[in-house]
């Protein structure tokens, strides 16, 4: 076959688009650093960073709901302690007057301050946390203690009245954690904190030192309750702590491995650029230069 002038002039042509695209691509790059600036610069690394920004993406999600945890979690820890010391002034009180140094008026004022830690232990436990009551499981918009009181306003009984199961959240891959808790299983468990606190308090109104005694002994079973509640929040906190780090980890894995795919060596990209110039230039030139007329082309 013969070659034509046009054949060479459509190759030139075709040649110089070749590198002027190229040129373009590797100027992308420069300009911004990554390799892969579209799907189609590399289907496979493209694939697979999308993948793993997904993967991060959840990770954060995870994050984000571990810092709803961690915040009443850190909230029940403080609201558990103060009750913790509330049961403890209780007991002080309790054993002061279980004593027969005491007299009955004496007890009757020790009574009333029974009465008013009670009030602070049924506030403690239907405490809020930004709008939603941290012990009453599920129902978090219900108080989960209800006093039924007298004419007078004393508190008689305590009833729970919140949810028995709890709010669950994702914290990680088939992970769960609770964001609230179950009242009833706080100060209710193995003693009811409430009946208790109440019985001292007309135990002491009633001067019933046997009862006063009595009574002693299971307020220290409710006073175990809020400790092993207590406990099980630390634990939890500490099983959070290392979920956290863990997906800390994957996550900065993942966006080493998303950067090994995308990014580009730049000083490569300099020179693979420097050299394509040149070639684009040598071209030209040779273009330019079959392009001149000769005296051949007049006759």
């Amino acid at each position: 076959m013969r070659v034509t002038q046009n054949m060479l002039d459509r190759n030139m042509l075709f040649a110089m688009a070749r590198n002027l695209e190229q040129l373009v691509k590797l100027n992308q790059q420069l300009g911004t650093g990554q390799r892969v600036n579209t799907v189609s610069d590399d289907v496979v690394a493209a694939g697979q960073a999308m993948r793993l920004q997904r993967e991060n993406e959840q990770i954060a999600v995870y994050l984000g709901n571990m810092d709803s945890v961690d915040n009443m979690l850190s909230f029940a820890t403080s609201t558990l302690g103060r009750a913790s010391e509330t049961i403890v002034r209780v007991k002080e009180l309790a054993i002061q007057a279980a004593t027969d140094t005491y007299t009955h008026t004496e007890r009757q004022i020790m009574a009333e301050g029974v009465d008013q830690l009670l009030q602070t232990l049924l506030s403690l436990a239907n405490v809020q946390n930004k709008g939603a009551y941290l012990f009453a499981g599920e129902a978090i918009h219900t108080a989960p203690f209800a006093a039924t009181t007298d004419v007078t306003g004393t508190v008689l009984s305590v009833a729970y009245q919140g949810e028995v199961a709890t709010t669950e959240v994702m914290v990680g891959p088939a992970t769960t954690s609770q964001m609230n808790l179950v009242g009833q299983q706080v100060f209710q468990d193995d003693g009811d904190l409430f009946a208790t606190v109440i019985g001292l308090r007309d135990a002491m109104r009633a001067n019933d030192i046997d009862e006063i005694s009595r009574l002693i002994g299971e307020l220290e079973t409710s006073h175990t309750d809020i400790r092993r509640s207590l406990g099980r929040l630390g634990e939890r906190q500490a099983q959070l702590q290392v979920t956290r780090t863990s997906l800390g980890r994957l996550s900065d894995l993942n966006a080493q491995a998303i950067t090994d795919r995308l990014d580009a060596d730049v000083s490569e990209l300099a020179v693979q650029y420097n050299s394509m110039m040149a070639l684009m230039q040598m071209v030209v030139k040779v273009a330019a230069e079959g392009a001149v007329p000769s005296i051949i082309d007049f006759l």
